[in-house]
């Protein structure tokens, strides 16, 4: 996914996070919009927008004044193993906030960070790419499961586009996980 020239043709969320602030490295300014929720710090791009896409409104008006056609949807809390008290922000910002996004921008093309952890503990003989072969065991896999479902039925609904990718063990520099 590389940037066009048009103006706003590629929208990307999560850009101070480990893969979108490496992604943002890539694409640069020209022609990408970036959004995160967090103040822009070491890793956002210059010129990122602050909005919480569990806000749907504030979407709404962001996509009204700065429309994308392309969409790397990489915003998403990101606990594998989410404790309790963190259950109700995985699942509104990892859910709610696919399903904001997709229905404030309707571009014609989301490209979905997903996990591995769909699989549950599927071996590798035993583990088919699809969305009927998930068998999550956390919350934070259930809830990127739902996001796969949403884009699959927004697909449906809209005759758009939807790639997810089910990530493994990201790992490297810059990383703020387990193992930076």
């Amino acid at each position: 996914m590389h940037p066009s020239n048009s103006s706003g043709d590629l929208l990307v969320t999560g850009s101070s996070g480990f893969i979108g602030s490496h992604a943002a490295a890539r694409f640069g300014s020209d022609c990408v919009q970036y959004l995160d929720r967090n103040a822009p710090c070491s890793g956002a791009p210059a010129g990122t927008r602050i909005v919480d896409l569990k806000e749907g409104q504030q979407l709404k008006l962001l996509a009204a004044n700065a429309p994308a056609r392309r969409i790397l949807h990489l915003a998403a809390e990101a606990e594998v193993m989410t404790p309790w008290n963190q259950v109700g922000d995985v699942l509104r910002s990892n859910t709610i906030g696919t399903y904001n996004l997709a229905t404030a921008y309707q571009p014609r093309l989301i490209v979905f960070a997903s996990t591995s952890a769909i699989y549950g503990n599927g071996g590798i003989e035993d583990t088919v790419p699809q969305l009927e072969t998930s068998r999550p065991l956390g919350l934070y896999a259930v809830s990127k499961s739902m996001g796969e479902i949403l884009l699959r039925d927004w697909t449906h609904s809209f005759g758009s586009s939807a790639v997810a990718f089910r990530l493994g063990n990201v790992v490297g520099a810059r990383c703020r996980g387990l193992i930076p």
